[in-house]
């Protein structure tokens, strides 16, 4: 009362609360680019151009109500985009609403718990594999058509990295005696960044796979020796590749590695699919063979072994096509596959890596 009465009181205002646009500026310039990787940061540059500030960037944080959050996931999925795809852009947002709410901007977060709102596909819904005998004609098509992309393409079948950790792959990652490479990097548009769990991981390498790469790493040596230049570093490079391309010494792009499997499959005669099909194809495989699923855990480096079993473990076709017959042999007391025919198959890996192991 007394500084009410000598005019000395004052009452401040709060600051005035943010549009999702500004402060999507504020969240990218400083937790965004402290905590994410450069392909995450990129993921969220789209989502917030292409979607987000599209439908909200002009709205105040705090007028933004959960009614909004759904009317938007509900006129995106009738635009046709996918669950997951739907579920990226919310999650995007929840991430700038968490960050306001350590600000002290928002009290609640309009988009937590948007799955009720949007059906999430299973594991490895809708994921593309190749069978043993489809990866086998590619590796036979690229052998007899592109013998320089053969050992790219093998590697990748043979311990299933990730197209990025196949480009950022180094000779010094190779141990020859141990038979064994260390994924260290992981390369996106160019940028290398640590592997996707963000930890180096040993991948067991085959010894026909050995002696693949040993050829590979002569073959280049001898190509910068006749070319007059330094060694490269880099496993894959894109001077090896590309010669009228590449100015120096760089890495192959990715563009280029799905150019040498598209040329493959071509020249395979099976049906297109995409570089990450490999990956999948290879957890299939190693699957199928009755392999360890900590083993093809550790190998493929996923995050959990539930990421193994439920995403790749019944997405092979026909895994299972004998289940039924078994079953009826058990109940009639005798074989219900008696009668049928044998079944040739034409193109199969190389014998001495049929198995993957």
């Amino acid at each position: 009362e007394k500084k009410i009465g000598e005019a000395e009181f004052q009452i401040k205002a709060p600051p005035p609360v943010p549009t999702l646009g500004a402060y999507s500026e504020q969240f990218m310039a400083g937790y965004a680019a402290a905590k994410l990787k450069p392909s995450t940061q990129y993921g969220y540059k789209r989502g917030l151009k292409d979607h987000i500030l599209p439908a909200f960037g002009k709205r105040i944080l705090t007028d933004i109500t959960r009614k909004d959050i759904k009317d938007f996931i509900y006129a995106k999925t009738a635009d046709g985009y996918a669950p997951r795809s739907v579920l990226g852009m919310v999650h995007k947002m929840s991430a700038i609403f968490e960050d306001a709410i350590e600000d002290g901007i928002v009290k609640v977060n309009p988009t937590r718990r948007p799955g009720k709102h949007v059906r999430i596909p299973k594991m490895g819904e809708g994921m593309d594999f190749l069978t043993q005998e489809e990866g086998g004609a590619v590796l036979n098509a690229a052998r007899a058509h592109f013998p320089k992309m053969y050992p790219a393409l093998l590697l990748t079948m043979m311990t299933g990295m990730r197209q990025g950790e196949i480009i950022a792959l180094q000779w010094g990652d190779i141990d020859w005696r141990g038979k064994f490479l260390v994924v260290q990097r992981n390369d996106w548009k160019g940028y290398l960044g640590t592997p996707k769990n963000g930890h180096p991981r040993r991948i067991d390498l085959a010894e026909y796979l050995i002696e693949v790469l040993a050829d590979h790493r002569r073959r280049v040596a001898e190509e910068a020796l006749a070319s007059g230049k330094p060694m490269m570093e880099w496993v894959f490079p894109r001077r090896y590749y590309f010669p009228a391309k590449s100015t120096g010494g760089e890495r192959l792009k990715g563009d280029g590695m799905r150019k040498i499997l598209d040329l493959s499959i071509k020249k395979a005669g099976i049906r297109h699919v995409k570089f990450h099909a490999l990956r999948h194809s290879y957890c299939s495989w190693m699957i199928k063979a009755g392999e360890n699923l900590t083993y093809i855990m550790q190998q493929a480096g996923h995050s959990s072994i539930n990421v193994t079993v439920n995403t790749y473990g019944t997405q092979v076709p026909g895994d299972h096509r004998d289940a039924t017959d078994r079953l009826a042999a058990k109940l009639m007391g005798k074989s219900a596959t008696q009668a049928q025919p044998a079944i040739s198959v034409s193109c199969k890996l190389p014998e001495n890596i049929a198995k993957i192991s």
